[in-house]
């Protein structure tokens, strides 16, 4: 169990390193968020800010593979999935402190060198380029195919009752509501700002058509990736039970949308680079190469889209290719974000609250309850069948439950019980199945912290047979 723990983080670690990374290159004429001109971007003063920075990254990342290795170490095991969300966390700050801080040596760099670029809170728009959205895009049908072929895991479910068991119905359903959110950033592909780099709006057009054309291609080919990533964890949910499988999956599917967001950006930033040197006019006529862009500052805020002159919600993320963001400056936006920190920190709340507290069984009027942080099973003693111990739980599916290194409870699916109710430490070889009569799950697994515990427990629940 711990590795899979430990895998998960190494893939965070990964994509977030990942992302850092490429956040280094030049698109847009900005650097890590900083304006700068294609001839000063190219300066050796800027390309060792740029080297020191990657260097910084990579000790950042070596640092932190190494922290993960000490889930294994004695002490943290027991709060192993607690340990993973701290880490996880410090990870969001060291990374953001050191884009701040590579963001502040760029702008000093900028500032000792005189580059100073045009301020201006508008965009120039070629209205004949804006035309071409929808022209040269991958088409659309894609990404509706898509969305149908994500209902598949749905539609067997419902020929197969039985399968729900193992595979609750309503969880079938966030395969299509993630295709469906894909042929939304689709759609947001066709809305993307393009560059006006000349007078001449065949430049621009053809421009547009060229982004176009990548975008749409790089959100289709994510969407085929999520599809095929959803079949896959739908097959393993009813049939397959190898965790380190399942994180082999996810680690692919990751991989995979950082291949992609890196082909975009780079197809993308050659694109302009192209268009840029035979666009050449009257409009920008510096000699330099630097009268040709205007200053926009700093448009992310702590890893947020934050810009008030931009009408749109939806914005792509500064790595393109992982998708879409919300503005901040919008106050739709702000009130979003909030929702979705409220959520995070109660998830993480409930984990570690699962990770720090043990579990319960109460006597309370005839009624017997076990029960854990989020869970709790009630029964009378006229409810019990039987009461026996084993020393191994055969192989089980987790469908609406905690499962963390050293503890698991909720609704499981274990193979011969069908549906059951854990409440188990998993460091401890002996576990209590007590067979319960009426509806709902018959079995409910139960153990102590030490085995000594677990006899007691035993020996507790057998005095409701006699």
């Amino acid at each position: 169990m711990i590795w899979s723990f430990l895998i998960i983080y190494w893939v965070v670690l990964g994509a977030m390193t990942a992302s850092a990374l490429l956040f280094r290159k030049y698109q847009n004429y900005k650097i890590l968020g900083i304006t700068f001109s294609q001839v000063h971007a190219k300066t050796m003063e800027v390309q060792k800010v740029l080297k020191s920075y990657q260097a910084v990254c990579m000790i950042q990342f070596v640092a932190s593979f190494a922290a993960g290795l000490l889930m294994f170490w004695g002490p943290v095991k027991p709060y192993v999935d607690f340990y993973m969300l701290l880490l996880t966390f410090i990870l969001l700050i060291v990374i953001s402190v050191i884009i701040k801080t590579y963001q502040d040596k760029l702008i000093a760099l900028k500032e000792s060198n005189k580059w100073i670029y045009p301020a201006k809170a508008t965009v120039l728009v070629d209205l004949d380029a804006s035309r071409e959205k929808g022209k040269s895009a991958v088409s659309v049908l894609w990404s509706w195919f898509f969305v149908v072929l994500s209902f598949i895991p749905t539609i067997y479910l419902v020929l197969n009752p039985d399968t729900q068991k193992y595979y609750p119905f309503i969880l079938s359903l966030l395969g299509p509501a993630i295709q469906l959110l894909m042929v939304l950033m689709y759609r947001q592909t066709l809305n993307h700002h393009t560059l006006v780099l000349s007078e001449n709006s065949e430049i621009n057009k053809a421009l547009a058509r060229t982004q176009e054309r990548i975008n749409s291609m790089a959100s289709t080919l994510i969407g085929m990736i999520m599809l095929l990533f959803w079949l896959i964890l739908s097959t393993s949910i009813a049939y397959i039970t190898d965790i380190m499988l399942g994180m082999c999956v996810v680690g692919v599917m990751i991989i995979s949308i950082l291949v992609v967001a890196y082909w975009q950006q780079k197809k993308i930033r050659q694109a302009e680079e192209y268009f840029f040197e035979n666009s050449r006019s009257e409009l920008f006529d510096g000699e330099d190469g630097n009268n040709d862009i205007y200053e926009q500052g700093n448009l992310w805020k702590w890893g947020l889209y934050n810009n008030p002159n931009d009408s749109r919600l939806f914005v792509p993320k500064r790595i393109a290719g992982l998708g879409w963001t919300i503005n901040m400056a919008k106050p739709i936006g702000k009130i979003f974000m909030i929702g979705v920190c409220l959520l995070v920190v109660g998830a993480i709340g409930i984990t570690v609250a699962s990770s720090l507290t043990g579990y319960e069984v109460q006597e309370n009027n005839s009624k017997i309850t076990v029960s854990s942080v989020m869970y709790h099973s009630t029964f009378t003693a006229d409810e019990i069948i039987s009461v026996k111990m084993i020393t191994q739980i055969p192989e089980c599916t987790r469908t609406n439950g905690y499962g963390g290194a050293t503890k698991s409870s909720g609704h499981f699916s274990v193979n011969g019980y069908g549906p059951c109710m854990f409440y188990i430490y998993n460091d401890v070889n002996e576990y209590i199945v007590i067979q319960l009569k009426g509806e709902g799950p018959q079995y409910v697994f139960v153990n102590g912290k030490t085995i000594k515990e677990t006899d007691k427990l035993y020996d507790y629940f057998n005095t409701f047979l006699k």
